[in-house]
């Protein structure tokens, strides 16, 4: 039995090299096992040729991991230019984690574009036209843009933010694209549908926005997960506990304070009419 087991695993071992479906999905050198709808999207996700995709779970899901466990196997696929595109707050942040959980693999973790790195940047850096040449000159294996509900449009005008990614999406076609937002629509549909097209360039008709989102968004929340998932309370319900603060004598006057300067104001406005 105990020959039969080895030959079955050397036997897996050897399909795992071709094809994600054999394998496990660990981050490398680390004692880590993924809960069930992080697994889901790592194998939802690994066949595609380019992977071009917005993960957009709920807030404390795991998006992070979910997108370290895609660079894992990059990496093992022979990727080595990554480019992570985020809030500044989150740069330390990523770095730590990249650095804990990719430890085999000895690469370079720094901000500004190298060969054979991940480069951590944060959007507002990137966007500024003397640093985003640098970028668009570079090759990209990966983009991965954490945080994508803030490259936005507003009013039909593309941002900054928005042209930067846009251009660097544009010489990098044939790559991986990875989108990470726990709010991907903001209530607006035509920021919505280019924040789309910025994973797939072949969108041109916004009126098939959700028939888009089906095909390149997966939405997971933590009830979900609970209940058809993890069939367990994996993630408790929040709780809310109400303080009813005193008001302090300062407060209180300058309250009062300003409860009579907009008195006075409406008045003075309401007598010059």
């Amino acid at each position: 039995m105990s020959e039969f087991n080895g030959f079955l695993s050397y036997v897996f071992d050897e399909l795992g090299k071709y094809h994600p479906f054999f394998r496990y999905p660990y981050l490398s050198s680390f004692d880590f096992e993924p809960y069930v709808h992080q697994a889901e999207i790592y194998y939802k996700l690994l066949p595609r040729e380019p992977i071009r995709f917005l993960i957009a779970d709920d807030v404390g899901l795991g998006k992070t991991i979910e997108g370290i466990m895609i660079i894992d196997e990059l990496i093992k696929r022979g990727a080595r230019n990554i480019l992570i595109v985020l809030p500044k707050n989150l740069v330390e942040q990523w770095k730590n984690d990249l650095n804990k959980f990719l430890r085999e693999w000895n690469t370079r973790i720094v901000e500004n574009p190298q060969e054979n790195t991940i480069v951590v940047v944060s959007i507002d850096k990137l966007k500024r036209e003397r640093n985003l040449k640098a970028f668009l000159d570079k090759h990209w294996d990966l983009i991965l843009l954490d945080e994508i509900h803030k490259v936005s449009v507003l009013n039909s005008k593309e941002t900054q933010r928005y042209t930067a990614i846009k251009r660097l999406v544009e010489k990098n076609i044939n790559s991986h694209f990875i989108g990470l937002s726990a709010t991907p629509h903001r209530g607006d549909e035509n920021d919505f549908f280019r924040r789309l097209r910025l994973i797939d360039l072949n969108l041109v008709d916004p009126t098939r926005t959700n028939d888009a989102s089906r095909a390149l968004m997966a939405r997971r929340t933590k009830y979900l997960v609970n209940k058809i998932y993890e069939c367990d309370k994996i993630f408790p319900d929040a709780q809310f506990i109400h303080v009813i603060q005193p008001t302090t004598e300062d407060e209180k006057e300058y309250y009062s304070q300003r409860v009579k300067q907009l008195l006075t104001n409406f008045f003075s406005l309401l007598n010059s009419k």
